[in-house]
């Protein structure tokens, strides 16, 4: 019966090692930045320079708020999902520490019987 149970203490351990390292792998994803395209007469490169307004307002300053604003967003995820998934990596490598640990005391009583 210890035998059985070490062996699904070991797997246990195991397997929450193996969950620690997933989530803290995915602690360092990013969702990247969304990004405006110059319109092509309006880039630097183009020989031919158009300037579009309205009311006295360019066309894209709307978008350009609009993204700035979905960017600040994004960044505020990025910092809570890489902190949820650092927690998580934790929470599972002190579940694997705890099923090592149980392991262990199951080998305690007969290990000590053979050290008299």
């Amino acid at each position: 019966m210890r035998i059985a149970m070490s062996a699904v203490w070991l797997v246990l351990a195991l397997l929450f090692v193996f969950l620690g390292r997933y989530y803290h792998a995915q602690s360092f994803g990013q969702i990247p930045h969304v990004e405006v395209p110059a319109r092509p007469l309006q880039a630097e490169a183009s020989p031919v320079k158009v300037e579009i307004s309205i009311a006295g307002a360019g066309v894209d300053e709307p978008l350009q708020d609009f993204v700035s604003r979905f960017n600040e967003q994004i960044d505020a995820t990025n910092q809570a999902a890489s902190k949820t998934n650092r927690l998580t990596a934790y929470g599972y490598y002190l579940a694997a520490f705890a099923a090592f640990v149980s392991m262990v005391l199951e080998w305690r009583e007969p290990v000590a019987r053979l050290l008299r």
